[in-house]
């Protein structure tokens, strides 16, 4: 990413769900659709 940086990065706020944590995927699901409707003004 450092060589070829994005015009727009979203980060959602997932804290402390594992990568393999299945179990809390709608929660994950949930951060990334509010984290990307608070950038989608910057598209």
């Amino acid at each position: 990413i450092r060589a070829n940086p994005p015009d727009v990065l979203i980060e959602p706020a997932v804290g402390d769900i594992a990568t393999m944590d299945f179990s809390r995927a709608a929660v994950a699901v949930q951060a990334g659709y509010a984290a990307a409707m608070a950038t989608i003004q910057r598209l």
